[in-house]
């Protein structure tokens, strides 16, 4: 098994019992239905990010692939929540995002070039990053994560259920 597979899957073991909390049965599909959760006609894709910083800049971030280039199928998901770990391994967010929007999200970076869209959290101003490509790719997520339209925040107490549902409305809207 695969470390992308054993984060995948904890990520599932977090958000499951979260949304279980929040009144909602999942039920799990495993890695190759192309979505981790489902209940009522939402499919949740779970991703996973550990604080990190592969680009040695002067804060730790998180960051997730959306989308990779070389998968050829559709996102089969309606749902994407990216589950944010802290160093201590406890839940710091979640970002809530509709599938419907991905194609909104800036194209992966440096060694992550090959990311189609992904999504990424800096810990401090991204304005403080000297490399222009890092910059705008943390900027742009930053603007998408505070319209409250692409992608929702939710810390550890918050409904991801709400987030859902907010963005399931919008969508329909």
């Amino acid at each position: 098994m695969n470390l992308s597979t054993i984060k995948g899957y904890l990520g599932e073991l977090i958000v499951k019992p979260k949304l279980l909390e929040e009144g909602l049965t999942t039920i799990s599909l495993g890695n190759q239905s192309g979505y981790d959760l489902e209940y009522n006609d939402i499919k949740i894709d779970v991703k996973l990010s550990c604080l990190k910083n592969e680009f040695k800049l002067d804060n730790n971030y998180w960051g997730w692939a959306l989308k990779h280039q070389n998968k050829k199928k559709d996102i089969k998901a309606t749902h994407l929540i990216c589950v944010a770990l802290t160093e201590t391994y406890d839940v710091n967010a979640f970002y809530v995002i509709s599938a419907n929007n991905i194609n909104g999200f800036p194209q992966g970076i440096k060694q992550f070039s090959k990311v189609e869209h992904g999504f990424g959290v800096y810990l401090s101003d991204p304005s403080e990053i000297k490399d222009e490509d890092i910059r705008l790719f943390f900027d742009n997520s930053m603007k998408l994560l505070h319209n409250n339209v692409f992608v929702i925040k939710v810390n550890e107490t918050g409904s991801l259920r709400n987030a859902i549902e907010q963005l399931s409305l919008e969508k329909n809207a």
